[in-house]
Formats: structure tokens, sequence, C-alpha cells
């Protein structure tokens, strides 16, 4: 005979199995309430990086920018190096930050690791444009570096060879001896990997190049100088030696500039005159011709006049007088010579 079952006993099992069902349907990854906060918190943190790199990642791109552009002296080196920045700078372009969406308990953690993997990639190309960067800048300092020794080797080579050919042709050694101790250091300083400094010297050197030439010519023009006076002073000595015949001769005096005071001899005037620079021959006919002759050159004036015309007063004329000569005072700078 069958027992009638006991209801309540039935109600509880049931119960209890309707519980762990319910319980069973929750996912087995899902996370509890305070787990899914700090993974929200996690993710927002992820994103505000992945912002902020990809900010400094675009601002350090177009920075680097200037370093890309050739220079009309490039070498291979830089040339190279400026076209490694160019690519990398390129990738950059690509890439963007990641968006805030809205995290569930089922997709913020794959949410995360997109914008960690995002922040991640800006760091690294950020870091890659850095080095492209450094890069250039080695290579643009290398060839500065080169090109500055070779400056100064060449500077030093012309400083060698002035400071040979200079010797015993200038009235002053002063740049001379600088130009000395300036080649006797020039080793050590191309040594050094300071292109400034280098830079320095080889200016130095040419600089001390140029003056030492200046001082060559500034006595190559006194010389020329000193010679054309002698030779002036020989042309008139040739020419107070000359006389058409035995009874005339002729006086000479060298007045340079008006004198300042001083009493003065009586006045003359002269009934001629000539530039004797550049006609010796035609002055020597004008004293030749009769009369008082103005012999005018750079440096002064020669007074010359025949002895049998009236000229022998300026056999009198010692250096430091003065005479009136055309209304003008002159003062006497050389001795007068008398023609035979």
């Amino acid at each position: 005979m069958m027992r009638k079952p006991d209801m309540r006993t039935v109600k509880t099992t049931t119960a209890v199995s309707v519980a762990v069902l319910a319980m069973l349907a929750v996912p087995a990854n899902a996370a509890m309430a305070s787990d899914f906060q700090q993974d929200e918190r996690d993710y927002t943190a992820a994103v505000s990086r992945s912002i902020t790199l990809t900010s400094e990642l675009k601002t350090g791109a177009d920075e680097a920018k200037a370093k890309t552009v050739n220079a009309k002296d490039d070498d291979a080196a830089t040339r190279l190096a400026r076209e490694s920045l160019r690519s990398r700078i390129a990738k950059a372009a690509d890439v963007h930050a990641v968006s805030k969406e809205k995290a569930t308990v089922f997709n913020v953690s794959s949410l995360t690791d997109q914008a960690v993997s995002s922040g991640r990639t800006a760091k690294s190309l950020s870091s890659s444009i850095d080095d492209g960067v450094r890069k250039v800048d080695d290579a643009v300092a290398a060839h500065r570096l080169r090109d500055a020794r070779k400056n100064l080797e060449t500077a030093a080579e012309n400083g060698r060879k002035t400071l040979e050919s200079s010797n015993g042709k200038v009235d002053d050694d002063n740049n001379r001896g600088q130009l000395s101790d300036v080649l006797n250091k020039t080793k050590a300083t191309a040594a050094s990997a300071d292109a400034d400094a280098i830079g320095r010297t080889a200016k130095t050197l040419n600089d001390l190049i140029a003056k030492v030439n200046a001082d060559v010519q500034s006595r190559a023009d006194r010389e020329a100088r000193q010679a054309a006076q002698a030779q002036r002073v020989q042309t008139v000595q040739q020419a107070a030696a000359y006389s058409p015949s035995a009874s005339r001769s002729t006086g000479y005096s060298y007045a340079a500039s008006p004198a300042a005071s001083g009493s003065a001899r009586p006045g003359y005037s002269t009934s001629a005159s000539c530039a004797l620079d550049s006609a010796a021959d035609h002055c020597q006919g004008a004293v030749d011709g009769g009369g008082l002759v103005d012999m005018s050159y750079s440096g002064g004036h020669i007074y010359a006049q025949h002895n049998g015309t009236g000229g022998a007063w300026i056999n009198g004329l010692q250096a430091g007088q003065t005479f009136t000569m055309n209304g003008s005072t002159y003062r006497v700078n050389g001795q007068s010579i008398e023609g035979a």
C-alpha cells in the first residue's frame, strides 16, 4: 500500500533546487560588485594614460620634423639619419588615443587591455623618435667636427707658408710671433672634439695670416715710396748736373709744405710749372727755358732756376728756412743743390 507523500518535504526540496539553479545561472568569470569598481577605475586610468602618451607622441613628432629637413652640406650619414627619422615620424601619424567606452563586467578587461596597449605603442614610438633625433644630431655634430678639423688643417698650412714667406719682410714681427704661437697649439686643438674651439682657432689663424700679409704689404709700400723718393732725388741731381752751356748753372731747393710761422725770405714768383713725377724731361726743358720753375711731386715742390737767370739765391737756402713763393710761405726740408 503506497504512503501518501509529505508535501512539506517536497516544497522544501523544490525551494533548495531552485536556489541552486539560480546560482548556477550567474557566469563563473563575473566579477563581484567591488571588484568591478576597481576594474573600472583601472580602465579609466589606462584611457587617461593612453591619451597623455599619445599627445606627447604627437608633440614630439611635430618638433622632430625640423630635424628631417636636409641641409645642402649634409653628408651621407646625416642624410640617412634624417630619412630614418622621417620614417619614425610617419608611424606616429597612425597612432591614436583610445576613447572612453561604457564598461561592463563583461568587457572592462578587454577595454583596459586595449587602452594599455595604445599607451605602450605611443610611448615606444616616442622613444624611437627621440632616438632618431639624437642620431641626426650626432651625425650633424660628427660632420661639423670633420669640417672644422679640415678647415683648421688648411688654415695651419697657410699659416706655416705665410710665416716662412714673410721672414725678413716686415717692419714689426709682433703678428708673426702670434701666428707662430697659435701654430704651435693647433695639433692639440685639432685632437679635441670641440668643433667650436677648433673653429675659433682656425679663424684666429686666418686673421693673423691677413695681418702678417698686411705687414708685408706695408713694408713693401714703404720701400716703394722710399725708392720713388730716391728716384726723384736722383732725377733732380741729374737735372742739376745737366747744362746746355758751361756758363749756366741751376740751383734747386726742396719745399714740402707751407710754413705755419717764422720769418720768411723775400717773396718770389714762378714763371712755369711741371709735374716731376711724370715729366722729368719736360721739367728740365722748362728750366732751360729760363725763369723760376715749380716742379711739383707727391711729396711737395722743387723750385729750380739757372744761376745765370737769377737762381743763385736758391743756393743760399738751408733746411728749416722759410721763403715766400707765389704768395705762400714754405719751409725748406732738403738741402739746396747747385748744378755744375
